[in-house]
Formats: structure tokens, sequence, C-alpha cells
């Protein structure tokens, strides 16, 4: 039988990375709640979501090892171990990591592709760094993987988590194709919360088997998953109490196969163990000053700037030292969709308060000696006057250096007749600032000035403006 390989590493690699709980006893789980999903959901969602609010800070070292063989032989074992330190304060987090490859034929020992990585958020930049190669990485949000962030793995934390579990029980009640069967395990003395989850995929019918264990806080405690019936692979998590009520996964066994291709299949183990003894929980005083800081040196070879959105804008050789010299990781991205937009700090513009007061915005960023640029002021000239009866009212901005008097030279003949600022001093740090890719560049706002379209077309305006009706 053909298997899909996109989806079987899907449900062989999804594994341990989202769990947690609270303290909740065994004797609150009836005998009457065997067959109510319900009770047992909210159940498990309450336990998950008091035992997050239970750590409020965190220091944590822990040990990571991948291995891998080909086929039943078990040939060809290669893997990758690693060395890692997190610590988390509120939004802040950061994290320290050393990773390597193993082989069965490297000599005993010896750490392959060895790698270095710093990663911190200080609750409203990211700067991640790969030491060895000196390249850097700017972001407006954390960008924390799934080896390099346990908490996140463990305890789905608010502003860091890819996919906590419970947004994915959340997704998954909402999908029609997806099964859910929650009951009660009795198999051994310890009762636990099942979920069978079921989903037909490509012909093949992909289970997960999930175990929730009421006497330590609704804490995951294992995962089965299998295709067509059969078992692929488990995951087992050793909990401890590590402070007062918190259960917490301190160790990880996780063993499984996956379908390289048709007749081709891959065994791995991952293994995570803490330790306990230099990690600590809701300590302030152990988390180092200055943890949460990355400072970008002169002898960076690369910086990889996302602040500015995806591609990011990238700078080698001369342009990390000009990038030093302006000061650039100090600029802050100030407008995009869902925030308010910011006074014209920059540009010179007249701009009458109570012309704007409860209208829409329209923003456009232009180049007057750029022909799509001028073709796009000129077209907007033109529906202005529909424009202000839709109560939007048009503000452009020239954003690159041009002499005044060229520009209200330019404004005259075209008879534009809404407001048209310039830049003044860094254009580039205000066009930072804006958010501004490419020129033009048009950003809407509602009526009370919140960014709700930016970077579309003029022939997108009318869509975007009807979206709003009278916001």
């Amino acid at each position: 039988m053909r298997r899909n390989r996109k989806a079987l590493i899907y449900y062989s690699f999804a594994l341990v990375f989202s769990f947690i709980g609270l303290s909740l006893s065994s004797a609150s789980i009836t005998e009457g709640s065997n067959n109510d999903p319900n009770i047992l959901y909210n159940v498990v969602i309450e336990g998950i979501v008091k035992n997050c609010q239970k750590i409020k800070c965190g220091t944590l070292i822990w040990e990571r090892k991948q291995m891998g063989s080909d086929g039943e032989a078990e040939k060809n074992v290669q893997g990758q171990e690693g060395i890692f330190q997190m610590w988390w304060d509120s939004k802040k987090m950061a994290s320290k990591s050393t990773t390597w490859h193993t082989s069965e034929n490297s000599k005993t020992g010896e750490r392959l592709k060895e790698r270095s990585t710093i990663k911190v958020y200080d609750g409203n930049e990211y700067r991640g760094m790969i030491v060895d190669a000196q390249n850097i990485t700017l972001a407006k949000l954390p960008r924390f993987g799934q080896l390099d962030n346990y908490f996140e793995n463990c305890f789905g934390l608010p502003g860091f988590a890819k996919k906590s579990i419970i947004d994915k029980l959340s997704e998954d009640i909402n999908d029609k194709e997806i099964n859910l069967e929650w009951s009660i395990d009795k198999s051994d003395s310890a009762k636990k919360i099942k979920l069978k989850r079921s989903k037909q995929e490509s012909g093949n019918t992909y289970t997960d088997i999930y175990y929730f264990d009421p006497a330590k806080s609704c804490m995951l405690v294992q995962r089965e998953f299998y295709t067509n019936d059969e078992l692929r692979g488990s995951c087992i998590w050793s909990l401890e109490e590590v402070t007062q009520g918190v259960w917490f996964p301190v160790g990880i066994n996780n063993q499984g196969q996956i379908w390289i291709s048709d007749d081709e299949v891959m065994k791995y183990t991952v293994t995570f163990s803490v330790d306990l003894k230099k990690s600590s929980f809701n300590d302030h005083s152990a988390i180092p000053k200055g943890v949460f800081e990355l400072e970008i040196t002169p002898d960076i070879q690369r910086i990889t700037d996302y602040r500015f959105g995806d591609p990011p804008k990238i700078y080698r050789g001369d342009e990390v030292a000009e990038f030093l010299r302006q000061n650039r990781q100090a600029w802050s991205l100030l407008v995009n969709v869902g925030a308010t937009l910011p006074e014209f700090d920059g540009i010179k513009i007249d701009i009458d308060k109570e012309q704007i007061r409860n209208k829409k915005i329209l923003v456009c960023f232009f180049d007057m000696e750029q022909r799509p640029s001028r073709n796009c002021i000129l077209q907007l000239s033109k529906r202005a006057q529909e424009q202000s009866a839709k109560d939007v009212v048009i503000i452009a901005v020239q954003a690159s250096k041009i002499e005044r008097a060229k520009l209200d030279e330019w404004i005259k003949e075209s008879e534009i007749t809404f407001p048209v600022g310039i830049i003044e001093g860094d254009s580039e740090k205000v066009q930072f600032a804006w958010g501004v890719k490419s020129l033009p560049w048009l950003i809407l706002t509602d009526i009370k000035h919140v960014v709700i379209a930016e970077g579309f077309s003029i022939d997108e305006l009318d869509e975007k403006i009807k979206g709003l009706g009278k916001k």
C-alpha cells in the first residue's frame, strides 16, 4: 500500500511539543463522566490553564539526544545531541544551546558539525545569533524553535507557543474530519483520561492516543500514534512535582519510525533529560542579569532583519558597519495591521486634526521621480472627491529626498488637492517606522485610525474600503 510520506512524517514527529495541567485529584473524575466527552475535555483544559498560571519564571538546563537508523538491520546509525539552557520571566525569554551530530562511523566522543546559538526576546524584540558563523537575526516576534524552548514545548506559554495542546484540542473539536473519543482508561490501578484522535487521509487512518494523568495535574504522560491500527511510535513523559502543585516533565522518551519512501523506513529515538539540580522554578534570583540582552558587535558578519517583514533585509560586510553607525538596531516598526496610526514625526506636512477626526485615512508613500508613484498619486487625485464622500481622507508623503520647491510645483501642475508632505531627516528610518517596503505604498485605517490594510494596490482600494463599512 502506498503511504503518504508527508502525512506520515507529520504524525510521527508532531509528538512531544504540547502538554500541561493542574492539580486535580482522580476522585473528581466520576464514573458518570465516562461517556461525557465535555466533562473530560473541560477537566484537561482547566488543568492546563491553571498549571500554566502557576509558573511565573524559570531556569532550565537539559540535554537532548536523537538517534536514527535505516531499516530493520538498524544500519547507518546517525543522530544529534545537544545541551540547552533557557531562562523565562513573564514576556522575556532567552536560550543558549550547543548541538552536534553523531555517527557510528565517527570516533568515540567526536562532535560533528557542532553549532552554538543564542536567542533572546526582551518582550519587544527578538535577536538570535549563530555564534560560530557570527550571524544574527532580528525580528519583532519570538522565533524560538521546539528544541531551544522547553517551556514552549511543555506549557504553551502565551506569546511563544506555536501550538499548545489547548490550541490543538480546540481546533480538533471544530474539524469535522477528525473523530475524537474521550474516555477513562482503567488498564492499571491509576486512572487516566484517554483521548483517541483519528483522521482519514490519503486512504490511510492516522490515530493518536493521548493519556492525561489526573493524579499529576492532568499532565500528558503518554502518547501513541498509529497508521491503520499499526503502532508507529510512542512518547512517554517522566513527571515530577518541581514546585508546590506544579508537575513538570523532567524526562521524555520518544520512539518511532518514518517512511523515507515506499520501501524505506527510518527508526528514531529522541530523549530529553532535565537537570533539576541546576534548574529552578519561580525564582527570579536564579535568572542572570542581562541574560535577555544580545548586543550587535562590529565583528558580526551578517544581519538578517525580519522586523521589516518577510523576506528580510540582509546586511553584509560594510553594510553591517553602516547598520551600526545609523543605530538601526534601535529603530522601531510602528505601523502594521492592527496598530494605531502614529504621529507624523519626521514628516513635514500640514494636517488639520479636525479634518481627520472620525474619518478613515489613506496614506500613500510615493516618490515623485518614479513613474508608478506619480501614476498612483494622479489616480488618487482623480478619485479624491469620491473618497471624500466615503469619509476617506487622503494623505500623501514624498519618501525620497527632493527639493520642496520642485515637489510643490508638480503638486500645483497636477492639481493635487489633498495634503502632501515630505520626509525630513533620515528617510530610511521613517520608512522603516511606517513599514514601507516599496513605492508607492498604501496604508488604510478605520475611523479610529487603526490600520486595517497596508501594501495593497490602488485597484484594491474600493474593496478594502467597502470591507470597512462604517468602522
